[in-house]
Order: C-alpha cells, then structure tokens, then sequence
C-alpha cells in the first residue's frame, strides 16, 4: 500500500501501485468482458475512480480497442477511461427505471383505491335507494292508516245518524213493551 512506500516515490507512482491496471490487462487477456472486469474489481473494493483510471492506463499501453458495453446495466455503473457521459447514462438509466418502478406501484394503489372508492360509492347509492324505498313504503301505510281512519269515521258517523233516527224508535218500541209487559203481569 501507499502508506509503506518510501518518500521518494513520485505521486504517480504512488498512484499506479494502487490502482489495479496489471489486473485489468491479465483479465482482458483471458478474454473477461470490461462489464466482468468492473464487478470483479469493485467486488475486491476499488473506488469507481481507481478502475476508471486503470482501464485508462491499460489503454494508453495497449494500442487494442475494447468493446465497451452499449446498454450500461446498474452493477456496471462506472465506465472506462474516463467515458463519463456512459457512466451518466448508466445513472440516469437506473434512476428512471427505479422511478418507472414506483410510478407503477403508485398507479396500482390508485388503481386500488379508486376500485374501492367506486365499491363504496355503490354502496352508499344502494343504502340511499333502500332507505328511499323503505321511506316510500312507510309513507304508503301511513297513507293507507289514514285512509282507514277515515274511512271507520265515516261509517261511525253514519251509524250514529242511523242510531240517531232508531234509537227514539226503539226506545219508544222499549217503553211500549215494557207497559204491555206491566199489564199482562198485573192481570194475572
């Protein structure tokens, strides 16, 4: 590491015996993929700076071009020799299918709860229709009593004309009786 290294060593050299350059050109040769080479260097703990730089010494020593991956994934994040612009696309990427994610969850919530809203809602209409009907129902047999009422008043008050022109008759008929009655008991 760089902390036993002894003063006279330049910045440079500091640099390059921490970043994994001979370990990036021997994974090359055996023919990894950079996508392959950048997790397992992340995976031993480099900086995203340390494998930017070492792709980039590994390329300024090797006149090769390398087959950069076309569609950053999110474990390879950081692109070589300092292609930043991949590196944002990358980042940008994760962070809009991260957010594409979320909207989703959200409109199935509201998918959810908009269901459920509706299911209320007719509800609540099939309780206002019940109480309707119900209200109708009890405003029909009142109607109905009322009517009846009426109608026994009506005929109580015809009997009471009836009773009325009988019962002077009748209790006339009564008195009659009742004297006729008088004098067959006395005549015995």
């Amino acid at each position: 590491m760089a902390l036993f290294k002894k003063k006279k060593q330049s910045e440079e050299e500091t640099i390059s015996a921490e970043i994994p350059t001979d370990h990036v050109s021997s994974l090359k040769q055996q023919g990894y993929t950079d996508t392959e080479i950048i997790q397992s260097l992340q995976g031993q703990g480099y900086s995203p700076q340390e494998i930017n730089q070492a792709f980039s010494q590994v390329e300024e020593s090797t006149p090769e071009t390398y087959d950069y991956p076309t569609s950053p994934s999110p474990t390879a994040s950081y692109a070589p020799a300092g292609d930043y612009e991949g590196m944002i696309e990358a980042i940008v990427e994760d962070k809009w299918q991260e957010f594409n994610r979320e909207m989703t969850k959200i409109k199935g919530w509201k998918e959810k709860t908009d269901t459920r809203l509706d299911r209320i809602e007719q509800q609540l209409n099939d309780v206002k229709t019940d109480i309707d009907s119900l209200h109708k129902a009890i405003i029909g047999k009142i109607s109905d009593y009322d009517k009846n009422l009426l109608d026994v008043g009506t005929e109580v008050k015809a009997m009471e004309k009836v009773f009325s022109k009988i019962i002077p008759t009748l209790t006339e008929s009564i008195n009659e009786l009742s004297l006729a009655t008088k004098k067959i008991k006395s005549k015995k």
